[in-house]
């Protein structure tokens, strides 16, 4: 699991007073597979193209396919 703590903005009072309190939000890129039934992979292997409604509505040909295949995320390369 990867998570980062961002800075999103800082908070501000009910007199619109700025405090020095910043308010941050976790990001975390959780392994899927730890509590799914199987790998995304298969399981988007399983659904028909015309499941895909949502997306469809935007891309279509090979800008379709390269949304619905299965990508490699760089591990060695992400260190901070």
């Amino acid at each position: 699991m990867l998570k980062k703590e961002i800075i999103v903005g800082s908070y501000t009072d009910k007199r619109g007073k700025s405090l020095n309190v910043n308010v941050k939000r976790e990001i975390r890129f959780i392994d899927s597979l730890k509590f799914m039934s199987s790998s995304l992979d298969t399981l988007v292997d399983n659904l028909e193209i015309k499941q895909f409604k949502i997306i469809s509505k935007f891309y279509e040909g090979n800008k379709l396919d390269l949304l619905l295949r299965k990508e490699v995320f760089p591990y060695a390369y992400v260190n901070s």
